[in-house]
């Protein structure tokens, strides 16, 4: 039975996403290009240019990718419990955001100059993602606190998601960076993905 068009189309999309998520373990974004992108997986760099007009697109599609997934696990937490306390929750939700390194590292990356670059679809595609996400944990903080009113809720989340965007870091620093810590004596301290998100959840549900 041949596949319908979208799910081709999809299903090719996917394949070149995985092959972006492979090579931005050991290589910074700024060093990969459609070329480099090519080079590491049996697809040419004509074919992928009939799903991607530059690296900037593949970019912002793993992106969306990743607010995609972290929804689903969040739809998960509200859907495998009744009820949370408010440390139950925050760990619930720490050890999800653990599982999602790429997207917080994607989230360290110049998103205006990306943005530009996107046509609009993918622009419209990822914000509909992040939007998505946003909605979900509200649902969350209303599921488990029904004390929460709608726009307590919404200020919750703007509370967590600018700090959610920069915490990756706090989390990975060469060599270098700890050396210069060290020696400007920055009082802060080397820690996780998860006791960042937990201490900053647990905080704003105080």
């Amino acid at each position: 039975m041949t596949k319908h068009p979208d799910v081709f189309i999809e299903e090719k999309r996917n394949q070149i996403l995985d092959a972006f998520f492979e090579l931005y373990k050991t290589t910074n974004f700024d060093m990969i290009n459609i070329k480099v992108l090519s080079e590491n997986m049996t697809i040419s760099r004509a074919t992928i240019y009939n799903y991607f007009k530059n690296i900037d697109e593949v970019f912002i599609s793993a992106y969306q990718r990743e607010y995609v997934a972290w929804t689903q696990d969040l739809r998960n937490i509200i859907n495998t419990h009744d009820t949370m306390t408010q440390e139950q929750f925050a760990d619930a939700i720490a050890h999800s955001l653990s599982q999602r390194e790429n997207m917080l590292r994607l989230s360290t990356v110049n998103f205006h100059e990306i943005e530009e670059n996107c046509r609009k679809e993918f622009v419209f595609n990822h914000k509909k993602a992040f939007a998505d996400l946003i909605q979900t944990m509200k649902d969350a903080l209303i599921k488990f606190f029904p004390e929460l009113s709608d726009e307590t809720a919404i200020e919750k989340c703007y509370m967590f998601f600018p700090f959610m965007h920069g915490m990756y870091r706090y989390i990975d620093l060469t060599p270098l960076q700890v050396e210069a810590r060290e020696s400007s004596h920055i009082l802060l301290k080397e820690t996780t993905i998860y006791d960042l998100a937990y201490r900053m959840i647990y905080q704003i549900l105080k």
